[in-house]
């Protein structure tokens, strides 16, 4: 089904975003009530889809590399386009009282 691949592929990039903004994958996983392992996978298959180390990952500290700087840059405008595209979309409370 198409819309499972492209939720996969969203949901990656949600991930990716959070544990970057969260400053560890752990917080991240936190966030998004996922396990440690579950984003680690999720980051690492973002990039090996994409074919591009987005993360430098020691065993105390991680920081995005420029391929991830420019990833990320990116994936922000992306996310706030796709929240506004909600927006406009979404039935106004108006809307609802009419139905």
């Amino acid at each position: 089904m198409a819309t499972s691949g492209a939720h996969d592929r969203l949901g990656g990039i949600e991930v990716f975003v959070q544990a970057v903004e969260a400053g560890s994958f752990a917080l991240a996983a936190d966030r998004l009530n996922l396990t440690r392992s579950a984003v680690g996978k999720s980051v690492a298959r973002l990039e090996a889809r994409l074919g591009v180390r987005l993360f430098h990952r020691t065993t105390r500290q991680q920081s995005l590399t420029d391929d991830g700087q420019a990833y990320y840059d990116r994936c922000i405008r992306a996310l706030a386009e796709l929240q506004l595209c909600l927006l406009y979309t979404s039935p106004s409370p108006r809307d609802k009282r009419q139905s």
